[in-house]
């Protein structure tokens, strides 16, 4: 199964990836771009995921990034 991400670049899904459900809750606690300096250029979901991923996995090996 491929998650398909906002820019329309295709992944597979790690076990601490957040649900949909789980990303409305927290995506109203982050702060949206102003349109002030740089462009945005990041998911902020998978910035997210990341964050959270290193937190619950570590260097689990079954865990290991696969793309």
């Amino acid at each position: 199964m491929l998650l398909a991400l906002e820019e329309g670049i295709s992944r597979l899904p790690y076990p601490s990836d957040l649900s949909d459900d789980e990303w409305d809750l927290i995506k109203p606690l982050i702060p949206v771009h102003q349109g002030v300096g740089h462009p945005q250029e990041v998911n902020v979901r998978e910035i997210v995921t990341a964050i959270l991923y290193g937190a619950d996995n570590g260097i689990k090996w079954r865990a290991m990034p696969h793309d």
